[in-house]
C-alpha cells in the first residue's frame, strides 16, 4: 500500500473537515489529498459544512433499566491499541464494543402461520439494487421457512419494545406466543409487518451463503415502510450494545458535541 501525500492548509477560523469518514474543526489540519474529492463530494449531499449545520451523528444512550436515568456520556482517555490472540472470546470481546440496530425477522411457515426472531445483524449491502443482508444462526427453525417462503420482513423495533425483542428473542417460543396480543397485517405474501416498528423492508431472498455458524441471507428490498420524521424523532430505534438495550443518544453537531 502506497502511503498519503499530505498537505497542510491553514484557515482562518476553525472550519470543519472531513477526512476519512471523521469529522473534525482544527485551525490547522492535514489531510490526504486523495480525499479532496470526498471532501467535496461530502459537502455536496451535506450542505454547507459549518459548525451548525445539523448533520445525523448520534451518541448511544444510557443501558435501559427499569428506572430509565439520562447519563452523560464520558470520553474515556486515549489508550494504545493492543494486539490480542485471535480467538472466539477475544473477537466477541471486541463485537460488544459495536452497537447495532435491533429488528424481528418475519416469515410465514408452510402451515401459514407466522413465525419470527430476533436479529442484530441486519445490513445495507447496495443501494441499486436495494439490497440488504441478515445473518441468521445455522440452528435457528426459522431458516428453513425463510428459504421455503422465498419473503420475510425486517422490522425495525422502537426503544420503547424491549419486551418485543425479548419474545422473539426466544428459542422455543411458539407461533401462538410470539404474535400474541401484538398489533401487525400480512403482506401480500402472507408475511406479518408489524405495526408499531419504526419501520419494515419487505424483502425476497436473492442468495443464501453458508459463513461459519450462520446463514448470511441476501435478500432485495421489495417495499419500504417507514414512521414519518415527527414520529421517528419521539421513537427511535432500540439499539443492543454491550450484551445489552441502549436508547439512541442526543444529536451530535459536526465538532461531535
Amino acid at each position: 500500500m502506497q502511503p498519503h501525500t499530505f498537505y497542510e492548509t491553514k484557515a482562518s477560523q476553525a472550519q470543519p473537515t472531513v477526512t476519512l469518514g471523521r469529522i473534525f474543526t482544527s485551525n490547522s489540519v492535514c489531510f490526504p489529498i486523495k480525499n479532496m474529492l470526498r471532501v467535496a463530494h461530502i459537502g455536496r449531499r451535506l450542505g454547507a459544512c459549518t459548525p451548525e449545520s445539523s448533520i445525523r451523528m448520534f451518541r448511544v444512550g444510557a443501558r435501559q433499566s427499569a428506572s430509565a436515568a439520562s447519563v452523560e456520556s464520558a470520553v474515556p482517555p486515549t489508550k494504545v491499541l493492543k494486539t490480542v490472540p485471535n480467538d472466539t472470546d477475544d473477537f466477541r470481546l471486541f463485537m460488544r464494543t459495536v452497537p447495532f440496530p435491533v429488528s424481528v425477522i418475519t416469515t410465514i411457515m408452510e402451515s401459514g402461520c407466522p413465525i419470527g426472531i430476533t436479529a442484530s445483524s441486519v445490513s445495507s449491502l447496495s443501494m441499486d439494487p436495494m439490497t440488504v443482508t441478515v445473518g441468521i444462526h445455522k440452528g435457528a427453525k426459522i431458516f428453513e421457512h425463510l428459504r421455503k417462503s422465498d419473503a420475510f420482513v425486517i422490522n425495525i423495533l422502537r426503544d420503547s419494545q424491549v419486551h418485543i425483542s425479548n419474545r422473539f428473542a426466544k428459542k422455543f417460543g411458539s407461533s401462538e406466543e410470539q404474535f400474541k396480543d401484538l398489533k401487525f397485517y400480512l403482506n401480500q405474501h402472507g408475511v406479518p409487518i408489524l405495526e408499531s416498528s419504526v419501520g419494515s423492508l419487505e424483502c425476497s431472498v436473492h442468495s443464501v451463503l453458508r459463513v461459519g455458524d450462520h446463514n448470511l441471507v441476501i435478500a432485495e428490498v421489495q417495499h419500504i415502510h417507514r414512521t414519518d420524521d415527527a414520529e421517528a424523532n419521539v421513537h427511535r430505534t432500540l439499539l443492543y450494545y454491550d450484551r445489552g438495550y441502549h436508547k439512541l443518544g442526543d444529536r451530535m453537531n459536526p465538532r461531535g458535541e
